[in-house]
């Protein structure tokens, strides 16, 4: 009786653990039977789908057409998709794979001979292979013995929608192709290559390839994904592996946009890679419109210029500069587009070509030779004054009937020349540029036109520079935004972004939405032809914005809308690969950098602060 009780037991036990399973197996959206024999499994030809908001497709990677490397697979396992990896690989017995390599030697030993005994020439492929089983055969018989293995690499690609599969498949496709890997869909076979991605160590599709166990190791993920270049900058963190992202902006296209709400931390980021070009010894020029950095420049030992009209600061529009690579043709342009923004609207042909003539004209008089930049040295230099006396008398204009036009011109001048601000314009320059660090400051100024042309003389200043390519330069457009709303500020940006492309230069424009990009083409082209993109937190709306620009996935665009301060997401555009990548990163910084980094009111305070101290003491002296 005591063994039947302990069998009824037994029993009991059993059907309670087996309920407890069933309802453990039921629980969340899929249970566990779902996954191993899903109920709403379909197929396709190319494809299966486990539901709604669910589609994926499965490739085998059938051979490889160049040596495997670390670097090269890990090109494919950084893509930003949603991929899932089968690795397996099966060991081979030593005395097997002696038998079966010494059978593949004989029989390529006898097509050989009998080639050879009918007067064939030798097959290419035959002999290579014949060169490889050799070397496999001493590899096994060698005292640094290396195991055989047969290897098979499957991988799948999940998306939400059809639309997005087809879109990503044909980038992984690519991606397969830059690595050296030859793929192809499992088709007619979706529900095996489904069961065999299962976690199961069965798969029932294999494309099985001999491979040693140095060229295994290298598929197993058991990595941390570097971003790490020894000519870079330091962006942060990998928000996933915790390792170093180290990028080099300068390859290529320098330029960079950064975009983010308010507060999101792009000033901050900016300023570190400021501090950095800085210490590496490039020149770094700031424009900064709300007088945000001054610390930093101070703390660098740089010079900060005040480009108001009280802050003494004279350009000399007319100054040649001998280290300007476009030699008189920049100088044109550049005295073209000043006018331009002065006047707030284009040059006709006839203004062109009477602008051309009378500053030829001008600096003869001063016996400049414009074609001849050993005469480029001569002092004094002409300025504005003296273009606009030519303007109004030449003879050479009366004889073309061209008077009126010269003197339309020198009316848009005259303001500049004579009027309010004769100090600031029609003076020799006294910008000391000799400084690695340069910051120019527009916040004393009211007059946003005039802050317009104070900002196109500081890119005049920095142009000389910059694009000569002898040193590598940083240029930082903060609040872009107000440049891109201001007739004329927009296409002296984007002139002057063209210009410093592949010159060593790298122009950042900062903005709080990508809608200010997407306004007009000049501002337009700036985003698209941009190396880097760095996208901080945004609204999902404008994260939207830039689904097709920077090619986003679903899951980009909700990480984007979710970013932290110091988050965010760097877009690098790799032209020689055809390959962009997208790189989650958090920004860490040492603490005793924040005095200079961070962005917050405390200098709105201070100035409250200093104000408030004036006032009293104004009031202290009345009483």
């Amino acid at each position: 009786m005591k063994a039947v009780s302990r069998l009824k037991d037994r029993f009991s036990k059993r059907a309670d653990n087996q309920t407890l399973e069933e309802n453990t197996f039921s629980r969340g959206t899929l249970s566990l039977r779902d996954l191993v024999a899903p109920h709403r499994f379909q197929q396709t030809l190319t494809t299966y789908s486990l539901g709604d908001g669910h589609v994926a497709r499965v490739w085998r990677v059938y051979d490889y057409l160049s040596p495997c490397s670390r670097p090269r697979i890990e090109e494919l396992y950084a893509l930003p998709f949603e991929l899932r990896f089968l690795l397996h690989a099966e060991r081979i017995d030593d005395f097997v794979a002696r038998q079966s390599l010494e059978h593949q030697r004989a029989m390529l030993g006898g097509q050989q001979q009998f080639s050879a005994s009918r007067g064939q020439l030798q097959s290419y492929v035959s002999q290579a292979t014949l060169e490889s089983v050799d070397t496999a055969l001493r590899e096994l018989d060698g005292p640094r013995r290396d195991s055989l293995f047969y290897f098979s690499l499957l991988v799948q690609l999940n998306c939400r929608t059809g639309e997005e599969l087809e879109r990503q498949s044909k980038e992984l496709e690519l991606a397969f192709k830059n690595v050296g890997f030859m793929a192809a869909t499992c088709d007619g076979l979706m529900e095996e290559a489904y069961r065999s991605m299962l976690p199961l160590g069965r798969p029932e599709v294999r494309t099985d390839r001999l491979m040693n166990a140095s060229g295994v190791t290298l598929f197993f993920p058991f990595y941390h994904a570097e971003y790490v270049d020894p000519d870079g900058f330091y962006f942060g963190v990998h928000r996933q592996s915790a390792t170093l992202v180290v990028q080099n902006i300068f390859k290529g296209n320098g330029n960079t946009v950064l975009v983010g709400r308010p507060g999101s931390g792009k000033s901050a980021l900016f300023k570190t890679v400021a501090l950095q070009a800085a210490c590496y010894g490039m020149d770094v020029y700031l424009l900064d419109l709300e007088d945000e950095y001054r610390p930093l420049v101070e703390a660098l030992h740089g010079t900060y210029i005040d480009m108001s009209p009280q802050g003494g600061a004279h350009v000399n529009a007319m100054r040649l500069d001998p280290e300007d690579p476009d030699g008189y043709a920049g100088q044109y342009a550049d005295i073209q587009a000043l006018i331009e923004v002065i006047n707030r609207r284009g040059l006709d042909a006839a203004e062109s070509s009477v602008l051309n003539t009378c500053l030829i004209e001008t600096y003869r008089q001063f016996g400049i030779d414009v074609e001849d930049d050993g005469t480029w040295s001569v002092e004094p230099q002409p300025r504005l004054e003296h273009l606009c006396a030519v303007l109004e008398s030449s003879p050479t204009l009366r004889e073309r009937d061209l008077a009126k036009v010269g003197q339309g011109l020198a009316l848009v001048l005259e303001p500049y020349v004579a009027g309010p601000y004769r100090d600031t314009f029609s003076q020799d320059t006294n910008v000391d540029l000799r400084n690695r660090v340069i910051g120019f400051g527009f916040a004393g100024i009211r007059d946003d036109h005039l802050k317009v042309i104070r900002v196109f003389q500081a890119l005049r200043l920095i142009g000389g520079r910059a694009l000569s390519g002898k040193r590598l330069s940083l240029i930082g457009v903060d609040e872009a935004w107000w440049y891109f709303g201001q007739a004329g500020a927009v296409e002296a940006l984007s002139a002057f972004s063209r210009r410093c492309r592949k010159r060593g230069a790298s122009v950042w424009f900062l903005t709080h939405q990508p809608e200010d990009f997407l306004a007009g083409p000049d501002t337009r082209q700036i985003l698209s032809s941009a190396q880097t993109v760095i996208l901080m937190n945004l609204a999902r709306g404008s994260a939207e914005e830039l689904r097709k620009v920077c090619e986003l996935s679903d899951r980009e665009i909700d990480d984007i809308t979710n970013l932290s301060p110091g988050s965010f997401v760097l877009v690098i555009r790799d032209a020689e690969r055809h390959v962009t990548h997208h790189i989650p990163v958090e920004l860490v910084v040492v603490p005793r950098w924040w005095e200079m980094l961070d962005t917050s009111y405390r200098r709105v305070e201070e100035a409250s602060k200093r104000e408030s101290r004036n006032g009293e003491e104004r009031r202290a002296g009345w009483a």
